[in-house]
């Protein structure tokens, strides 16, 4: 199956409640440098955790490893005296039981031990915290006495950042030798390269005094296949075995052989090579329901070979359910990925702690992070045909200096796209390199935060101002956290409303096609007499929208100039009048204009 049918496909099993033993959310009532009671909602079976570097996202992943019953937050974060961990530290973790389908939230806490200084255990509920108590007839199988009994499944946490092979540990951070035989790395490494070539082509463990390398593990066709199409190679054998043979320095080593005859080991090979050969190795072996947990697995590999990447997760997700959570910088791993599997982790300007932002869209996840996927300011439009018009009319306004200072960009959805999505996004951080431009039929008036009374920021009375400024219901509007924070949730309605104030412009008239049409430029076409009274005809109907009528014009225009009614002729149609309406000087173009001034003037954009 495709990505696509596959992301449908894991979505909707989500929906069904078919992924068991699912961590439905994490929250952090009081950790780290994190924002009090940040909280972590996993909406879809994959979830990528977007962020600049100190912002906690591998913190996150060692967490979630800590989850489950057996496994133990210490194994990362334990006590010293440079990095001391309070006795307070703590994170909640929600799941649904199998038995009784209930919604319970487990917490677990690092406890004061002298014998085991980095013990974390589960502790019973704390209503500080909004944690319930366990129901007195609470089914025994889920349920101690005080608390719920912790989740039951297997983790598989790899961190690519530190994924390194024997051979690279060594050769690159290892001790060289001092021996009568052996002064060089290389002597080292030319010593002992026969007895793992022994491993390799005997099938076995071999073993000097107290060096050891385990049996070889030998890829499967279909291994082989998922690494050979993710890498661009043709392999026909891969061998994967873990030694201590340089020096101690224990790891993995990978023995290659292609079907163009080469053979090779991870000396040769680039390290994403290796990666991507572990990374394969252990979630096609990983067991039904694994939580499966990747820091950075983007690195080493080039843009095609993540997106790849990434379509076998998501196919691996959909046999196996697993649930899969990855840290990462790469905008090639969630190009393609649904809105509710993207959280961005940034810190917050006015107390330097890490909040998060739930449902941010692929192309603009990366803005938060401090570099946007352009460093031109960006102008977000409704649809094609305004990219158009604004794109024309800052070249004919500023010419190729200006236009190259700007980036127009339109995402299908149209205007409740960008209310719902972009407009909540961009608002969050006193962003200074979007602007949206609506089509002239949203144009509302404009609300000064500053003219607002203390008593007036509450949540409905801000809700009221942004259902009327957006002509939709506030309430479809998803803030970063909706639950239990009302304070943020009054910051991001203030922040909305300010950033529309100052941000959001309006195309003149109704829609894109009114502005370019032109009943003089119609006139003087090659059309005859009837195709151009039929056209004029439309203009007519005073019982249908702007919409319907311009779309319909257009269609005649391209259906009888072009011969093509689809897109591709509308669009031919959309041009020639766009061709002839940039020359003029008509109070359409004086007010596009006007707004490219003003965003150029007052936002200093050369700066920007």
């Amino acid at each position: 199956m495709s990505l696509h049918t596959d992301l449908e496909v894991a979505s909707r099993m989500r929906s069904r409640g078919v992924f068991k033993k699912f961590i439905e959310y994490i929250r952090f009532p009081h950790l780290k440098n994190f924002e009090d009671n940040l909280r972590i909602n996993f909406n879809s079976p994959i979830t990528f955790l977007v962020g600049p570097n100190g912002t906690g996202k591998s913190s996150i992943l060692q967490a979630l490893y800590g989850c489950p019953e057996g496994k133990s937050l210490g194994n990362y974060w334990f006590n010293t005296q440079l990095d001391p961990i309070s006795d307070k530290h703590f994170f909640i973790y929600s799941y649904i039981t199998e038995k009784t389908n209930t919604q319970v939230e487990v917490i677990k806490q690092r406890v004061h031990d002298p014998s085991n200084p980095d013990y974390w255990e589960p502790a019973r509920p704390n209503k500080k915290f909004g944690m319930k108590e366990v129901p007195i007839n609470a089914d025994p199988d889920e349920a101690h006495k005080t608390r719920w009994k912790l989740l039951e499944r297997e983790v598989l946490y790899l961190d690519f950042r530190y994924e390194l092979s024997a051979y690279d540990k060594y050769f690159y951070f290892g001790e060289r030798p001092n021996t009568v035989t052996m002064k060089t790395k290389q002597d080292l490494i030319r010593r002992y390269a026969a007895r793992l070539a022994q491993s390799y082509s005997k099938n076995c463990e071999t073993s000097f005094r107290s060096l050891k390398a385990s049996k070889p593990i030998s890829l499967g066709n279909e291994e082989l296949k998922i690494i050979s199409e993710i890498l661009g190679k043709n392999y026909k054998e891969a061998k994967l075995l873990v030694h201590n043979y340089y020096k101690r320095m224990g790891g993995h080593s990978v023995y290659y052989k292609t079907k163009n005859n080469q053979n090779y080991s991870e000396a040769f090979a680039g390290s994403g090579e290796i990666a991507v050969v572990k990374l394969i190795h252990e979630i096609y072996n990983a067991n039904n329901y694994t939580l499966v947990l990747l820091d950075e697995p983007e690195t080493s590999l080039h843009p095609a070979a993540q997106k790849k990447l990434i379509k076998f997760l998501i196919n691996q997700i959909v046999k196996k359910k697993l649930q899969v959570v990855v840290s990462t910088h790469s905008s090639d791993l969630i190009e393609n990925m649904p809105k509710e599997s993207i959280k961005v982790l940034y810190e917050r300007e006015d107390n330097s702690k890490v909040d998060v932002i739930e449902n941010v869209l692929p192309q603009e996840a990366f803005y938060h992070i401090g570099h946007s996927l352009s460093n031109k300011t960006q102008l977000i439009v409704e649809d094609k045909l305004a990219k158009l018009i604004l794109e024309r009319s800052i070249l004919k306004y500023g010419g190729e200096a200006l236009a190259n200072l700007f980036e127009v960009k339109f995402f299908p959805g149209g205007e409740t796209r960008l209310k719902l999505d972009f407009l909540p996004t961009y608002s969050r951080d006193g962003n200074k390199t979007h602007f949206i431009i609506f089509d002239g039929d949203m144009k509302v008036d404009k609300v000064e935060v500053g003219d607002l009374s203390d008593n007036q920021k509450n949540e409905e009375y801000l809700g009221q101002i942004i259902t009327n400024i957006l002509k939709m219901d506030c309430k479809r509007i998803s803030f970063a956290q909706d639950s239990g924070r009302s304070e943020q949730k009054i910051e991001q309605m203030l922040s909305l409303i300010k950033f529309h104030k100052e941000r959001v412009f309006y195309l003149p008239k109704s829609i894109p096609e009114k502005i370019i049409w032109s009943k003089k430029v119609l006139k003087k076409t090659d059309l005859s007499r009837k195709e151009k009274e039929e056209i004029l005809e439309v203009l007519e109907d005073k019982e249908a929208n702007d919409t319907t009528i311009y779309k319909e014009v257009f269609r005649l225009v391209a259906k009888y100039m072009f011969d093509d009614e689809t897109a591709r002729g509308i669009e031919q149609a959309h041009n020639y009048f766009l061709r002839r309406w940039i020359k003029k000087d008509k109070k359409s173009n004086r007010e596009i204009n006007s707004i490219i001034e003003t965003i150029t003037t007052k936002f200093d954009v050369e700066t920007l």
